[in-house]
């Protein structure tokens, strides 16, 4: 169904899409930046788009809060890989039943 103007107003939506377009959204949106910056190979911008679908204007949270868990991913991964610890080939995370092969340095 199509919005009858850019707010929104007047389009009867389920509870999970008006769960999305508040703080369980910005929260789902900071996991996914997150997971997209560690091992998850889906960008952030699928969920978003689908937040800008259901309303437009306040979609800005959710794309801040896609760019800090991003950000922090960046982090984590840069902090794990600048740390002189033995590193496995495939992260255990991904693969937890994967052997552990190691790099040597």
């Amino acid at each position: 169904m199509i919005a009858p103007n850019s707010t929104g107003a007047g389009l009867r939506r389920s509870a999970w899409q008006e769960s999305f377009r508040g703080r369980p959204g910005v929260l789902a949106a900071f996991v996914w930046g997150l997971a997209e910056a560690t091992f998850f190979f889906v960008i952030p911008d699928v969920f978003l788009s689908f937040v800008a679908l259901l309303d437009w204007p306040r979609t800005s949270k959710h794309i801040l809060a896609a760019i800090a868990g991003a950000l922090l991913g960046g982090a984590l991964l840069f902090h794990w890989a600048s740390a002189d610890l033995p590193q496995p080939v495939l992260p255990w995370f991904v693969f937890p039943s994967s052997p552990k092969i190691y790099l040597r340095r």
